[in-house]
């Protein structure tokens, strides 16, 4: 499936045609998942974000939908230990507006939220796909999923980033990354790259989204639905479906 001269969307140096894209968000992606984790049941156009100082109830059903692997302990440390996390206290901006390499670490918005994503992360028993499935409804431009897919993807530039940034490995006492996982920031890092560089073929994919027929009331919901994410979160979605050889 090509779509001629399009700009493309890009995965740790591979192309995905925006068309080949569209197919696999509407037609493989599971919706209930958009519907009742990135949506909470919402009607398209509502507010949706979860309140960004806490932990709800809410949260944890839409974690439950995404599958969090929440257990009722897992549950409880979650609602317990949300008054004292160190919720960051000024506006994170969004991925993409963050500058890269070094820079990219010693930002303020970047460096508060991983003070709050280690705060969640150490507490044992929540692992990173746990926390990034928190974090994402709360900051749904900044923070990405990072799930054993997410990882697996990007684990080799992570790894990478993690030991070329001397700001990471200090704030690790000086620890250079093992070959197969590296501290959350770098991950964040590879993923921005991406994020980036597929611009212009995700504005280009939603182009394709509003455009598609539509042959049933469901798919309708579910292509509006599409469309209102962020690019972070669809290229999210993508790569999720790059690991698991679906697009």
């Amino acid at each position: 499936m090509s779509d001629g001269d399009a700009p493309q969307i890009w995965i740790t140096g591979d192309p995905i045609d925006p068309r080949a894209a569209v197919e696999f968000l509407v037609e493989r992606y599971p919706r209930d998942t958009v519907r009742y984790y990135d949506y909470a049941d919402m009607e398209v156009g509502e507010d949706r974000r979860s309140p960004v100082d806490d932990v709800t109830l809410t949260d944890l059903g839409r974690l439950t939908c995404i599958g969090a692997g929440l257990t009722y302990e897992r549950s409880h440390v979650l609602l317990r230990e949300a008054a004292d996390a160190p919720w960051p206290e000024l506006d994170v901006a969004p991925l993409t507006a963050h500058a890269g390499g070094e820079q990219f670490v010693h930002a303020e918005g970047v460096a508060a939220m991983w003070v709050l994503f280690d705060y969640w992360t150490s507490l044992g028993g929540l692992a990173f796909g746990t926390v990034g499935k928190l974090l994402h409804i709360k900051w749904p431009d900044f923070v990405p999923i990072t799930d054993s897919e997410f990882l697996g993807v990007y684990q080799e530039r992570a790894v990478k980033h993690h030991n070329a940034s001397m700001g990471i490995k200090e704030s690790v006492g000086d620890q250079r990354a093992p070959t197969k996982t590296a501290n959350v920031r770098a991950y964040w890092m590879a993923f921005r790259e991406d994020l980036v560089a597929s611009s212009d073929g995700l504005a280009h994919m939603k182009e394709l989204l509003r455009d598609l027929p539509a042959d049933s009331e469901q798919t309708v919901t579910h292509v509006q639905r599409l469309s209102g994410l962020t690019d972070l979160r669809l290229l999210d979605a993508l790569v999720w479906g790059r690991s698991r050889g679906r697009v």
